[in-house]
C-alpha cells in the first residue's frame, strides 16, 4: 500500500525506532497506538496518553536479528549481531536456531495468494533525487535447496527471476522492473533478496495498476553545473591540501627520528636493510678508488663563504657526487657509498690524490633507496658511465657490487 491510499486517523504501529525526526511526515495524521522498539524512549509526541508495557523480549529480539541478518548470511552482518544472539537463544528458549530461521524465512517471504501490486509494493520505499521520484521495493523469497543442486551461478538467477515473478508474468511492464537479484545460501533453504526499482507507483481513475512518471525532467542550464563544479573543486583542493600538509610532517617527524638514531651494525641487519632507509649504520671495510663513478650535475651551499651569502644570491658551486665501492671487512662483497661531493674541477681523481684513502677503516652513513624520477630527470646512461639520478640496483649491476647504497656522514677528506 502507499502512503496516499492511507486515510487519515489509521491506526498504526511504530517498529524499531520511536524518535520524530524518523517519522515519515504523513504518521502526523495517523494515530499511534503501539511502539515496538528497543532504543531509549525518544521525543515522540501524541494526543493519546501513553502506557507503557515492557517485557521480556528476548524471543522478538532474536527473530529480528535473524531476520535482518539473513541468519548471517548477510554481508552487513557484524560481531554484535552473534553475539547478541548468542546471549539471547537461551533466554528465548529456541532449541533448534536453524530450524527456526528457516521456517521463519519461509512463512515470511511465502507469496501464495500475492497480487501483482502487493509484490510489487513489498518494503516499497520512495525517493526523491535529479527532481524525480523513484519507489524502490524489496521482496524475499524462499526455493528449496534441493532445486538449486548441480545449477551453474547464471542459471540461479534465471530460476529466481522465474520463482519471484511467478504471479506478475502476466504483468511484464513489472516483470522488467527487476534489476538484479542476490543470494544468499543457507543449509537448508536459498533466501535471495530481489530489489526492482521502477517510476512512481500511480492509480488511475479505474485503478489499475500502471507506471507513470510524477515529475518531469528538468533541464539544467549548463552555467548551474560549472557553478557547482568551482565550490567542490575549491573544497577538494583544500582538503588535499590539509592531507599533504599532514603527510609533509609526518614525513619530517619520521626523517628527524630516524637520521638521529645511534648508528645500527649493517652486517647485523642485512636481512631488513629495505625497512632501515635513513637509519645510520656502521661497517668496516677498504673503497676500491679504481672503480668511482660520479652522480652529476649537483649542486651545494658554500657553507664556508655563508656570511657572505644573501637570501637572493646564495653562493652555489655546482659539482658532482663521488660514488665509491666499499668492500666489507672479512666478507666477499661490495657495497655503494657517496664519498660526498667534489666540484667540477675536481671530478678527476688524479686532481685528488690526497682524498684517494687505502687503508682499512670504518664509515658511518645514512642508508638510502633509488631515487623516485621525475619529469625533470633524464635516464641514466650505464653504458657509456653517465650517472644523473641514484638508482642503487642500476648502480651495483654496472659496477659488480651489492645493491646496497649508503651516503656518508663522517666524511673523510676528498681533496
Amino acid at each position: 500500500m502507499l502512503l496516499d491510499d492511507v486515510p487519515d486517523g489509521t491506526e498504526v504501529a511504530l517498529v524499531d525506532h520511536n524518535e520524530n525526526q524518523q517519522l515519515m511526515k504523513i504518521l502526523n495524521k495517523m494515530r499511534i497506538t503501539h511502539v515496538i522498539d528497543h532504543h531509549k524512549f525518544g521525543d515522540l509526541k501524541t494526543s493519546d496518553p501513553i502506557y507503557l508495557r515492557f517485557e521480556p523480549m528476548a524471543f522478538l529480539l532474536t527473530s529480528a536479528i535473524l531476520s535482518d541478518t539473513l541468519r548471517f548470511r548477510s554481508p552487513a552482518t557484524t560481531t554484535d549481531d552473534r553475539n547478541i544472539l548468542e546471549y539471547l537463544i537461551p533466554l528465548a528458549k529456541i532449541d533448534n536456531i536453524t530450524s527456526y530461521a528457516n521456517s521463519m524465512f519461509e512463512v515470511k517471504s511465502d507469496l501464495k495468494g500475492f497480487s501483482t501490486r502487493q509484490i510489487h509494493l513489498l518494503d516499497y520505499k520512495q525517493y526523491t533525487f535529479n527532481n524525480r521520484t523513484w519507489g524502490i521495493g524489496t521482496g524475499e523469497t524462499c526455493i528449496k535447496e534441493k532445486n538449486l543442486t548441480l545449477i551453474p551461478g547464471d542459471m540461479e538467477e534465471k530460476v529466481v527471476r522465474q520463482a519471484f515473478t511467478a504471479n506478475v508474468n502476466n504483468h511484464m511492464m513489472i516483470s522488467r522492473q527487476f534489476l538484479f537479484v542476490r543470494p544468499y545460501i543457507s543449509n537448508q533453504l536459498s533466501v535471495f533478496r530481489n530489489v526492482h526499482i521502477s517510476k512512481p507507483l500511480c492509480q488511475s481513475k479505474n485503478r489499475a495498476f500502471t507506471l507513470a512518471k510524477r515529475n518531469k525532467r528538468d533541464k539544467v542550464d549548463s552555467g548551474a553545473f560549472i557553478l557547482l563544479i568551482i565550490p567542490v573543486s575549491a573544497f577538494a583542493l583544500g582538503c588535499w591540501q590539509v592531507s599533504r600538509r599532514t603527510w609533509k610532517i609526518n614525513l619530517i617527524e619520521k626523517l628527524k627520528s630516524r637520521t638521529q638514531a645511534e648508528p645500527i651494525s649493517l652486517l647485523e641487519n642485512l636481512d631488513i636493510l629495505p625497512d632501515l632507509e635513513y637509519y645510520p649504520v656502521h661497517v668496516r671495510g677498504t673503497f676500491d678508488h679504481s672503480r668511482e663513478i660520479l652522480i652529476q650535475p649537483r649542486s651545494r651551499l658554500d657553507f664556508a663563504d655563508f656570511e657572505k651569502q644573501s637570501a637572493a644570491r646564495p653562493l652555489v658551486t655546482t659539482g658532482a657526487h663521488v660514488i665509491t665501492p666499499f668492500r666489507v671487512a672479512n666478507r666477499n662483497f661490495d657495497i655503494l657509498v657517496n664519498r660526498g661531493f667534489v666540484p667540477f674541477e675536481l671530478r678527476d681523481p688524479s686532481t685528488r690524490r690526497a682524498g684517494q684513502i687505502e687503508d682499512e677503516h670504518e664509515i658511518i652513513g645514512l642508508l638510502r633507496s633509488t631515487d623516485t624520477l621525475n619529469a625533470v630527470w633524464s635516464k641514466n646512461e650505464p653504458e657509456n658511465n653517465v650517472w644523473r639520478t641514484r638508482d642503487v640496483a642500476e648502480m651495483a649491476a654496472a659496477i659488480k657490487t651489492a645493491p646496497i647504497f649508503i651516503d656518508e656522514i663522517k666524511i673523510l677528506a676528498l681533496y
